[in-house]
């Protein structure tokens, strides 16, 4: 009887300990595929706010220098900030759901003041540029603070660069 009991304890500490780390890899995969959703989010935000400043950027610089671009640039650049638009206004949808408060608040500054009047071109080149560069700027630096990685294990949120225990263990290589 004594066999039974040890083996039924045995039984009961393995499916434990087995439910433990099931749980624990599953809300680990969880957190990674939701933080490789962000990045790809993040990144296609960021490439699509730098085509539009190309855009702008190069037809001001050509305005200013008093040249035409080739026809050819003119049409990839038109291409590139149309997708770029598309992407921003995605990005725009999606908002608060995928991306921190400081970039939806980004987006809808960047929106609110993108469609302004301007007296001239040079202006509103001028203008669209600052917009698209200012909204890119909050996007960058929100990105960097919200897609660093928390470990699972400290409810405080530390985070390994910040801790000189970790830092000194993984130069020493233990």
């Amino acid at each position: 009887m004594d066999l039974f009991f040890e083996l039924l304890k045995l039984g009961a500490v393995g499916t434990i300990a087995g439910l433990f780390s099931s749980y624990l890899s599953n809300r680990d995969f969880r957190t990674q595929h939701w933080w490789e959703r962000r990045i790809d989010a993040y990144l296609g935000l960021i490439q699509a706010l730098s085509d539009m400043a190309d855009y702008y950027g190069e037809l001001f610089d050509a305005h200013i220098e008093d040249r035409e671009l080739p026809d050819k640039r003119k049409s990839d650049l038109s291409e590139r900030w149309s997708v770029g638009q598309l992407q921003v206004q995605r990005a725009r949808h999606l908002g608060a759901f995928m991306f921190s408060s400081k970039v939806d608040t980004a987006l809808k500054e960047f929106f609110k003041t993108k469609g302004q009047r301007q007296e001239s071109y040079f202006e509103y080149l001028d203008h669209s540029y600052g917009v698209v560069q200012k909204c890119l700027n909050a996007v960058v630096e929100a990105s960097k603070q919200d897609l660093q990685l928390r470990s699972p294990f400290w409810p405080f949120g530390l985070r390994a660069k910040h801790n000189k225990w970790l830092q000194a263990t993984a130069k020493s290589g233990v």
